[in-house]
């Protein structure tokens, strides 16, 4: 095969074309319907290049386009590679109909806009950037998203009327449905396999539960109003014993609100709920208003400290309902647990819990409490870190975060985050030790984390 460079003003396309590269320098690229493009290697597409696609690009290498378009074309862009396939460039790229067709998949590091159908066969889309989501118009629609296929990251769907997000974490797929009333540029979603932070239950009929194993991140662009589907399996799932009790819960100013039920279908293996019309956004789950249904351990908080003879103390507190017990795991890398200990599970309802180790701790450690309930199915609470040296100093980690981000104290203090022109956000009693922070609605953006005596650091939300 020989490398396809387009240097002329102008190309039309033959119906078949193979090459194992393209690299278009500021020429007229033109597939005619019928035609197809099949670039065994990598695509470049440079400034000041045109390129219209009426029939088919099929690539299977990194694809990078740096053109300015100004349209959609009617053709389809085809990733069909062994290896993972990066997007990237400094301009957005416009398709009509796509495929992702890459057991590897496909990295985005640039925009893509998809306009019809897109449509995953196999592999998986990975978009971190919430700058650069996979978006779909308001006519494009999508066909076989699975566990095989699907987006680890970010979605935008513009438009009104319903949409089921393609979402997942990787191995999962998790989706979320939008019945948009109103929505003027766009609302973007991302599915985390996470806690999206304690509150308080509140509203006329409160909830009781809500799922602390997942949640999606809901955020109009602009302003949107509409309804939202949740979806349950068998994964990140456990306690429903009711389909009737399910409701779609919502996280909003630091407190759970019930957005209530406007349809439930399904059973307690699989199904959907779905809520009112809202207009306010942020994160969402699975959310119950009867015990017959608790779902996951509700963790509402976990801390860690050091006794005077350095032996680990660790705390938590849970609501909970059908558990059987909790198992206390260390670790000596954070990432290799091993069971040190079990307590059985007090009841339903709220509960503390307290472990306290035997030997001197000489190295720094990690510990995390694995919650089990009755029907075997289990959920990992935070992991707290403990320095068996004399702590002075207050340590703030990760930074940047994403949903929650962990304080190690000396001393039993008050903790305020403030936004960079001074307005108080939040207020944190922090403990000796170990403490876990949960930012709720926080939006994204650089607050500055200050306690008692004066110390001040910078944290940032991504």
């Amino acid at each position: 095969m020989k490398k396809l460079t387009l240097l002329f003003f102008s190309w039309m396309i033959i119906p078949l074309i193979q090459a194992q590269s393209l690299y278009n320098n500021a020429a007229t690229l033109t597939i005619t319907n019928g035609s197809t493009v099949y670039i065994k290697g990598d695509a470049q597409v440079q400034t000041g290049s045109t390129i219209t696609n009426n029939g088919t690009l099929n690539i299977t290498g990194n694809f990078i386009n740096n053109a300015t378009m100004a349209a959609y074309n009617a053709g389809s862009l085809i990733f069909e590679g062994t290896a993972t396939q990066v997007v990237s460039g400094n301009a957005t790229y416009y398709t009509n109909n796509m495929t992702i067709n890459n057991a590897a998949g496909v990295t985005l590091n640039a925009l893509l806009r998809a306009n019809g159908i897109v449509t995953f066969t196999k592999g998986i889309v990975t978009g971190t950037d919430n700058t650069k989501p996979l978006t779909f118009t308001a006519s494009a629609t999508i066909s076989g998203a699975s566990n095989a296929s699907h987006v680890n990251g970010f979605v935008v769907k513009e438009g009104t009327g319903n949409f089921i997000y393609p979402t997942g974490n990787g191995t999962r797929y998790q989706p979320v449905a939008i019945n948009a009333t109103a929505n003027a540029n766009g609302i973007r979603v991302k599915y985390n396999a996470a806690n999206a932070g304690s509150g308080a239950f509140t509203g006329t009929t409160p909830l009781l539960y809500y799922n602390t194993l997942e949640h999606w991140e809901l955020t109009p662009l602009t302003g949107a109003t509409g309804s939202v589907t949740i979806y349950w399996d068998d994964y990140n799932n456990v306690g429903i014993g009711n389909t009737a009790d399910l409701r779609v819960a919502h996280l909003s100013g630091g407190n759970w609100l019930n957005e209530g039920v406007a349809s439930v279908s399904g059973t307690i293996a699989s199904g959907n709920v779905t809520g009112n019309v809202i207009s306010s956004w942020g994160p969402f789950s699975l959310g119950s208003v009867s015990a017959s249904s608790t779902l996951p351990v509700s963790w509402l908080s976990i801390t860690g400290s050091l006794n005077a003879q350095k032996q680990a103390m660790i705390n938590w507190s849970v609501r909970e309902q059908n558990i059987r017990n909790y198992n206390v795991e260390k670790s000596d890398d954070g990432r290799s647990f091993t069971n040190i200990a079990a307590l059985n599970s007090k009841g339903g309802g709220d509960n503390n819990y307290e472990y306290l180790g035997r030997d001197i701790l000489q190295n720094i450690s990690y510990y995390r409490i694995k919650q089990t309930d009755l029907n075997g199915k289990f959920s990992y609470s935070s992991v707290v870190k403990l320095y068996p040296q004399q702590q002075t100093e207050l340590i703030v980690y990760p930074t940047p975060f994403r949903e929650n981000f962990t304080v190690i104290s000396p001393a039993r203090q008050t903790a305020r985050i403030f936004t960079t022109n001074g307005r108080l956000i939040k207020i944190i009693q922090l403990k000796p030790g170990t403490n876990y922070v949960g930012t709720g609605t926080l939006q994204k953006g650089i607050y500055i984390l200050a306690v008692e005596n004066h110390v001040a650091q910078k944290i940032i939300k991504e």
